[in-house]
């Protein structure tokens, strides 16, 4: 890191990692030294997550938050054969369902902070959400039957993805939005803000690019990527806010 006074831009010194340098208001920067055990000790504790939000992140890992909801949606949650309606704030963890009806739309923001949201007559299973304590990578896996989802993931760990499986793919990412029409005869991906990966069930795979969709059929076959026309990007893209915007989430 390369450290100046603003008053002799021409003299300025490199401080290496765990060194500084005193910088006096009429003069060049002084020679970088290492820090003092007690700056080292200061500096760390105030750049470290607190405690408070090492607890947070904790809590949050493993579970989903109903951010957003209007018209018929509902939920099943593990154990249990009955379905309730669904309520903003309510938390979600692996092995609940959500269903959505001919008005309802959902919004869940992950632990992650991923969003997955749901037109209606949607169906989707939370299967895993987890977090590698050593690495921070991600892993959010899901099933859907049938509907039109979208997935927005931000940029991570390498080794993180989220995926969801259908009766006729697989399709994922790692960090961009997907969107995902899914019906018995197969199911179309879209991705948009970079690129995603769509699995056949009999194990063919294509990278799909930015702007471009592909196909999986309930034959097995696969189709080779393709550029979207603006409609089909309209088509994609549009109405998924539900009517009514609420926001919240569950107390840790």
């Amino acid at each position: 890191m390369s450290i100046h006074n603003s008053a002799f831009p021409d003299q300025p010194v490199d401080a290496t990692p765990g060194s500084t340098a005193f910088v006096p208001p009429d003069s060049p920067p002084q020679t970088p030294r290492a820090y003092i055990p007690l700056e080292r000790t200061r500096l760390e504790e105030e750049t470290s997550p607190t405690p408070a939000a090492k607890k947070l992140e904790e809590t949050l890992v493993g579970k989903a938050f109903v951010a957003k909801v209007s018209g018929d949606a509902r939920i099943r949650s593990r154990h249990t054969t009955q379905w309730h309606r669904a309520a903003l704030k309510e938390t979600l963890v692996a092995g609940d369902e959500i269903e959505t009806g001919a008005d309802g739309r959902i919004e869940l923001v992950l632990g992650s902070g991923r969003v997955i949201q749901l037109k209606p007559n949607s169906q989707l299973a939370i299967q895993k959400l987890s977090a590698d304590p050593v690495t921070g990578a991600r892993e959010d896996l899901f099933e859907a039957r049938i509907g039109k989802i979208r997935a927005a993931v931000e940029k991570h760990k390498a080794s993180s993805k989220l995926e969801v499986k259908t009766p006729t793919a697989i399709a994922g990412i790692s960090g961009t939005v997907m969107y995902l029409d899914i019906t018995p005869s197969g199911t179309t991906a879209f991705f948009e803000g970079g690129e995603g990966y769509l699995n056949s069930l009999d194990g063919d795979s294509e990278t799909v690019g930015d702007g471009q969709f592909a196909f999986a059929d309930d034959q097995g076959s696969l189709s080779a990527p393709d550029e979207t026309t603006d409609e089909q990007q309209e088509e994609f893209a549009g109405g998924w806010d539900p009517e009514e915007e609420v926001f919240g989430y569950s107390e840790p």
